[in-house]
């Protein structure tokens, strides 16, 4: 029976499957890496994928440090020894302490931006680093026997600790962060005078701030109300507001209000006048008789002299009072 797959074709050409085969492996090969070449580059660069994810997903380093030379290094950040991955500290700078360092290894601190790219290098093991308001850095203590750290490696390389028989990290978030606002201190919250002339001056105060240092020179905002020069009476009774205001390194403002009561003028009463102890300590008599209420009443009544006395209350230039 006559083949219905002839060996050749009409022209009588053989096809060559072995080659088929070769080019087809080939093309496999080249989908392949392209994959892989992808792949590699979504987990390296996929920004919805944190540096931290990054270690997990893709390299898969140790996490406790090389056994057969030491575990990860004790960190201690400003005296405190920071068990957990994340912690905040007061923005300016913080201090990075290293201990449990393997003899013969070499340490260095260590930070990189989002992508795990080395930004700073420190070397050795104590160390103050600068941090501003609301800036996160991607912190690690890294030691090693035979490699030293630069700017532009690939932390991952690093913590890999592939190449190194005595190698390890331990991998931190660090926050500058200040959320309080300053304080201010040594005002009254009340004032209470007899007249506006015994205000005393609208000076910049003193404060206290979680992270910002006082600073006699920071600028601080005083406002009163109602405003100076606009007051035109001054033995008038008052009320005033003092409002001192500060802003600190972060952004934080701080305000105190102080409540000012002016008693200003006042009449006196009829309850006010009758102090027999202030007539006498202007009529005595040079004996020193102390005058009883008759004595003076009988005086008044056979005309024997007039006088008169100005009873006041109060201190300053608004001292209250009436003649009598």
């Amino acid at each position: 029976m006559k083949s219905v797959f002839p060996q050749g074709n009409r022209n009588g050409y053989q096809p060559n499957f072995s080659r088929y085969a070769i080019i087809s492996l080939s093309a496999m090969l080249c989908v392949t890496i392209l994959f892989t070449l992808t792949s590699y580059t979504k987990k390296y660069n996929d920004p919805s994928e944190s540096w931290r994810d990054k270690i997990t997903s893709y390299y898969n380093p140790p996490t406790t440090g090389n056994m057969a030379c030491g575990d990860a290094p004790t960190v201690s950040i400003d005296g405190d020894v920071i068990a957990g991955a994340a912690t905040t500290v007061c923005p300016s700078s913080y201090l990075a302490e290293a201990s449990d360092i393997p003899a013969g290894a070499n340490h260095y601190f260590i930070l990189t931006d989002n992508l795990g790219i080395v930004t700073d290098v420190y070397n050795g093991t104590s160390v103050n680093i600068p941090i501003g308001c609301n800036e996160t850095h991607n912190f690690f203590s890294y030691y090693s026997t035979i490699i030293t750290p630069t700017v532009g490696d690939d932390i991952f390389v690093l913590i890999s600790c592939s190449a190194d028989p005595c190698c390890s990290f331990k991998d931190l978030l660090i926050t500058g962060q200040d959320n309080t606002m300053p304080v201010f201190t040594g005002i009254p919250a009340v004032l209470n005078l007899d007249c506006i002339s015994d205000l005393p001056n609208f000076l910049p105060a003193t404060w206290t701030d979680d992270c910002t240092p006082y600073d006699v020179g920071r600028i601080q905002v005083l406002s009163q109300n109602p405003p100076a020069g606009t007051i035109d009476n001054e033995c008038d009774s008052y009320f005033l507001q003092r409002t001192w205001e500060v802003t600190d390194d972060c952004g934080n403002v701080g305000t105190f209000t102080q409540d000012i009561n002016i008693t200003g003028f006042q009449s006196l009463t009829e309850d006010d006048l009758i102090n027999i102890d202030a007539l006498d300590d202007i009529l005595d008599n040079n004996n020193n008789n102390v005058w009883t209420c008759e004595d003076y009443q009988d005086a008044v009544a056979n005309g024997d002299f007039d006088f008169s006395f100005l009873y006041t209350v109060g201190d300053g230039a608004c001292a209250y009072g009436n003649d009598v």
